[in-house]
């Protein structure tokens, strides 16, 4: 009985996880997840059985209010009686509702209360009964490594109406304990966004192309046909292969003596420094002065501290522009919204900001000109009680000081 119940529970989780679901975020806002556990009962007091053991395994999906997803659960338990050497089994499927509370209990522990209605299928001693149930309870979810992975421990109470397992009962209420793990199946639909109507994703699907260009300061990418980035497109350039930021004529051919590579704005002639990226305050002669700027192609998959495509490709972007100029030291901080619980907040951030900071050293700048802050959400931007407020305050911050 046993393995035929494991077998039951393997199957189901593999046709979930081949569903197509997707993330969980452990900062306080669901995405799409799955889940598997582990569940011990202590069944109600007018049952002949002892602890009942089995697993449970569910996928949510999010809500359009924020911090709530619906979860679907399939639940397999068994339970040894008393007497007769027998064991009875019940299968649930239940429909649950779930809220992050905020808040925390252990470190970065984020709490969640959810209420749920289903089906529950008692077999005891060979005798099938099919009733409604109720339940509701409490857990937590502990955040494990940087990609939005959490432990998942509950506690809940399941009420059985018109259940016939026991006779002259049809109330009984058991209680249920869950250990396991949640887990995430791509990138997070930011349901805050979406729920504002035409509001743009916090993070945009990736394009794949050949000639994409992201500007690291205001995080637009473009994705053109013109091998050179002359401004002319290739079908029309008869001078293919001019430098990036060269003045071309309408043919793609250049313009005599007007010539500024990197495009801020000073001529390749008195420039100083040709890698300074578009978009950063600079001197006359090309060179990065000492400035704040906020790097909106900074983004990270959700709930976790890895960098997105566009966000590597403008950082190497920065790498190229701080190995040109080695006499900048720059601090890089990270910044999150108000939602969700404080500690995890300021973790993430901080985890952020070192993602960063680990990306320019790998990219050749100096590990000792380069410092990663975590402030998490005590220095917000914009008002936190806004979806556009929010995006503004999800921000990585450069300080950049000349020596």
């Amino acid at each position: 009985m046993i393995k035929r119940n494991l077998s039951y529970l393997g199957l189901a989780s593999g046709m979930m996880l081949s569903a197509n679901v997707h993330a969980i975020s452990t900062d306080g806002h669901f995405g799409n997840y799955g889940t598997i556990s582990g569940v011990l009962e202590v069944g109600d007091s007018r049952r002949d059985s002892e602890l009942g053991y089995g697993g449970v395994i569910g996928f949510g999906m999010p809500l359009p209010r924020e911090a709530e997803a619906l979860e679907f659960t399939i639940k397999l338990l068994e339970r040894d009686r008393d007497a007769g050497g027998a064991s009875d089994e019940q299968r649930s499927i239940f429909v649950h509702w779930v809220r992050d509370i905020g808040g925390s209990w252990i470190g970065n522990a984020k709490p969640f209360v959810l209420f749920g209605a289903g089906a529950v299928q008692e077999d005891v001693l060979g005798d099938d009964h099919i009733h409604a149930g109720l339940d509701g309870g409490l857990g937590a979810l502990f955040p494990v490594g940087q990609r939005g992975w959490a432990i998942r421990t509950q506690a809940s109470a399941l009420a059985q109406i018109n259940d016939e397992s026991v006779p002259d009962e049809d109330f009984l209420i058991d209680f249920h304990v869950q250990l396991g793990l949640q887990v995430p199946f791509g990138a997070r639909a930011d349901t805050r966004s979406s729920a504002s109507a035409g509001a743009p994703p916090e993070y945009p699907p990736e394009v794949i192309c050949e000639n994409r260009i992201v500007d690291p300061v205001t995080g637009r990418a473009e994705c053109i046909n013109d091998s050179d980035r002359d401004g002319v497109s290739d079908g029309k350039d008869q001078c293919p292969g001019t430098p990036a930021g060269t003045a071309v004529d309408t043919k793609g051919c250049t313009v005599q003596g007007v010539v500024d590579s990197d495009g801020d704005g000073v001529l390749d002639e008195v420039d100083a420094c040709p890698e300074s990226p578009v978009g950063m305050q600079i001197d006359a002669t090309g060179c990065l002065i000492s400035q704040t700027v906020t790097l909106k192609a900074i983004q990270f998959h959700s709930g976790s501290a890895q960098l997105t495509g566009d966000a590597r490709a403008a950082l190497d972007q920065v790498a190229r522009t701080l190995k040109s100029q080695p006499n900048l030291d720059v601090q890089i901080t990270g910044h999150t919204d108000s939602q969700g619980n404080d500690n995890f907040n300021l973790v993430l951030s901080q985890q952020r900001a070192e993602s960063v900071r680990q990306r320019l050293i790998r990219k050749g700048v100096e590990p000792g000109r380069l410092q990663a802050v975590g402030q998490g959400e005590t220095l917000p931007v914009a008002d936190n009680e806004t979806d556009a407020g929010r995006r503004e305050n999800r921000r990585v911050e450069f300080k950049v000081e000349v020596r």
